[in-house]
């Protein structure tokens, strides 16, 4: 199956933009911090609440949107970007100027809805944990 890694397109931004809004509005505006801490925070929070059906798609995807924000804002060399095939257009971080890519909506997901006890700090710290391993084999 071939894919095609892409930059993002306009449809992709407002995505982005639609789910980075959900999960800002799930916090008191004056509780709103930029840093990827605060948003792992917000993420496990929500998960915890047990007011996430796993059913609930949208709400699911902006979940992953702040995890993927969050790995973006630790590792500077990752971006957003569109990786399309026959079957479907997914968001992923890639490593800048490589083929590596990591797909933090479908990951968060797959958890969450194969109700999988989730520790999202944990889950980053080992995401971060890969993305220097293969660093240091590519550098």
């Amino acid at each position: 199956m071939m894919q095609v890694v892409e930059e993002l397109n306009a449809n992709d931004h407002k995505f982005l933009t639609l789910h980075r809004n959900w999960l800002s509005d799930q916090t008191a505006a004056s509780e709103i911090k930029c840093t990827s801490e605060a948003k792992l925070q917000l993420i496990q929070a929500i998960i915890e609440s047990e007011a996430l059906k796993k059913y609930e798609s949208t709400k699911i995807q902006s979940l992953g949107v702040g995890f993927g924000d969050a790995l973006a804002e630790e590792v500077p060399e990752l971006e957003w970007v569109a990786v399309e095939d026959e079957e479907s257009r997914e968001l992923a971080l890639r490593f800048k100027h490589t083929s590596i890519v990591f797909y933090p909506l479908a990951d968060l997901a797959r958890r969450i809805e194969d109700y999988v006890e989730l520790d999202v700090v944990n889950m980053f710290d080992g995401v971060k944990g890969s993305i220097s391993d293969i660093l240091e084999d590519i550098i």
